[in-house]
Formats: structure tokens, sequence, C-alpha cells
């Protein structure tokens, strides 16, 4: 059990970006992670409750990456209080107080100051009990300290809300990073809840079924994907249109459509699911073309990935190690390797984890 407890947090890592930072540059590294976060907050980002806060502040922002004064020795705190140096730490941004500066892109509801801001954010100090994670649903209280990847940080274009008077990540609660080739795309869709109130409303979707089943291939993401989730949530989709929400979609996209199809499934449709996905990677001409379903793959619980990796297994063979996207399936094939070769164990390991508890959101030590 230890073993197969190893090999979970191995592919935890390789999820969130971790393992990677060992085999390719630390650019490169820093995109998966950063690929994550978008996985994690796009699916959650609802234009529609933007739209209603007409008193307060919402912008798209640029964030610059941020440089730590200065910076802390790199470590974690043990469970008794005591600093562990780590000479080469897993990807966590250095401990101390950031300083950067943001721009505000676009103004989506009230009057933004124009120009460049400062501001500081201090990147508390991790346990070794907690370590770093991903955000969850609910940001209105997240503590970016505890993000793998946050703008803050790092950098990147984010839609927030900016609360004047307030410090630190609380100055952008709620904050959801996206794509900045997404930027253009965001007005146009906060003009569409703007204009159609309710149209993504559960009380609703059965009503505009058809309509919004339209919009699952728009070109507007936001819209594709607020489609995508409303018809999930309500329990409108059938394996033809999940299947058609996803190849409407490519790359980024597509994972995020994955991911989203998958938290939104019902227990008793999950096998189906990972079966549609099993079928769309065996028609795929090439790792590129099943990039989008692979890396959504890493966001499954392990017992279900194991029929999509043995497809995986079959395919690779097939289209060779030619491209980045074969290169990149080669790297997710051997962080899952030790899934595919305790089965058994891990059929256990879930039925154990089945029967506990849900763990706490955990919380960051000062």
């Amino acid at each position: 059990m230890a073993k197969i407890y190893r090999d979970y947090i191995l592919g935890v890592l390789l999820l969130t970006g971790i393992f990677f930072g060992s085999s390719i540059n630390a650019v490169e590294s820093d995109s998966y992670h950063r690929s994550a976060r978008y996985v994690w907050d796009v699916p959650v980002l609802d234009l529609g409750v933007i739209a209603k806060e007409k008193d307060l502040l919402w912008v798209v922002v640029e964030f610059k990456p941020g440089k730590c004064i200065p910076p802390g020795p790199p470590g974690v705190i043990d469970s008794e209080g005591n600093i562990v140096p780590q000479a080469n730490p897993p990807r966590f941004r250095e401990f101390g107080t950031y300083e950067s500066s943001f721009k505000i892109l676009v103004e989506l509801v009230g009057i933004a100051p124009k120009g460049n801001e400062t501001y500081k954010w201090k990147q508390l100090r991790l346990t070794a009990a907690n370590g770093a994670c991903l955000p969850p649903d609910d940001r209105t209280q997240f503590d970016e300290s505890l993000a793998i990847y946050s703008p803050l940080g790092d950098g990147g274009t984010a839609i927030c809300r900016i609360n004047n008077g307030k410090e630190g990540s609380e100055r952008f609660r709620p904050l959801f990073l996206i794509p900045p080739d997404w930027v253009p795309f965001v007005l146009p869709a906060l003009k569409h809840y703007q204009e159609y109130q309710d149209f993504f409303a559960a009380e609703n979707t059965s009503k505009k079924q058809k309509e919004l089943t339209d919009l699952l291939g728009h070109e507007n993401p936001f819209l594709a994907i607020a489609a995508c989730r409303a018809l999930a949530k309500g329990g409108l989709l059938t394996p033809e249109s999940r299947k058609a929400a996803i190849l409407a979609k490519t790359g980024l996209q597509q994972t995020i459509v994955v991911c989203l199809l998958w938290k939104n499934a019902p227990t008793s449709s999950r096998k189906e699911f990972v079966q549609e996905l099993c079928k769309i990677i065996e028609n795929a001409d090439s790792a590129e073309a099943a990039s989008g379903v692979t890396f959504g793959m890493l966001h499954i619980n392990p017992l279900s990935r194991i029929p999509i990796l043995k497809m995986l297994v079959s395919k690779a063979s097939v289209w060779g190690v030619k491209t980045k996207a074969d290169q990149d399936l080669a790297m997710i094939m051997k962080g899952n390797e030790g899934i595919l070769k305790n089965e058994k164990d891990w059929l256990e390991f879930e039925q154990e984890n089945l029967k506990k508890p849900a763990s706490p959101q955990p919380q960051i030590s000062q």
C-alpha cells in the first residue's frame, strides 16, 4: 500500500506539473502549472454573477511576474514547526513579500483606474503537511499563497474583482486565470449575459436546451463552456452531444470541456463517459489530435484513468515519437505507469478512500 500511495503522489505531481520540472526547462514547467490553473478556473467562472454585481469593480487584469524582496530560504516547515531546507524544492514560489504591478485591460463592471498599479503580496511559508494545491470552486476566501500557480506571484491574465481597501490576495478576490488570447471574448460574453439574463440559469436549462446545444461549438470559449456547464449540470447531455461538445474544441478548450463533463457526470454514468473518451482517442490520427482528452484524463481519478491509459499505450505505438505532442504523451505515460502496473492495488486504494470522510481545505501556516 505504501507503493500505491507513492504512485498516487506521483500522479498528483504530474497533474500539477511538478513531474515535468526535472524533465523540461523551467519555462515549460511553468506552462504546465499555468494550464492546470486554467482547467481549474475557467469551468467555475460565472460571468452571470459578474453581470449582476453592478456596485462592484470587475476587470480583466494583466499581472506582471512578481519579485520576492527579500527572498526567503527554500524549504518547508515540518509538523513541529522546524524549517526543513530543500536545495531543490518543488516548484513553489520563494517565501517572502512579492512586489509587482498590474494593468487593467478591460473594465467589465464599474470604473477602474487607468495605467499600471503596484501591489504587494505575501507568499506565506507552506507546511510539509499541506503543501500547494489547486483552488477550490469557491474563490471568495481562497489564499493565493496555496496555489501551485498564481498570477499574483507568477504573472498572467485574470478576471478578478478589485476590492479597494484590501491588501494582498484579498484585494483581487475572487480571481480566475484565463488564457491571454481569450481576452477579446470576455466583454462579448458578458454582454450576452446582460442582454439575455438568466439564459444559463438552472431553471431555464430544459427550455433552452436547443439554444444551449447550438452554443457548444461557439467561437467564444466563455459562451461554449457556459453552455456545456449548464447542460451537464442539468443532466441534458446525451452520449452523442457529449461527444460533440468534446470534438467541437481542441487543445486547452477540449481539456476544460473533458474536465467539466467529468466533474458533473453522475457517478452511474462515469464508466460510460470513460468509454466515450477511449473511443475518441482510438479514432484520433495523432497524439496532437488527442491531446485535449489526454490532458483532461489527468484530472480524472486514477482508477477510472486505467482504460484511457491502456488505449493511449496501444495508440502511442502507432503515433510514434515525432512531435511535441508525442513527447508530452510519452512523459504522461511514464508518470502514470505505476497505475497500470498496480491495477488491483489501485482498486483497493480507491475503495478505502471512498470510506473516508472528505478532507478539509488545507490551511496556510504563517
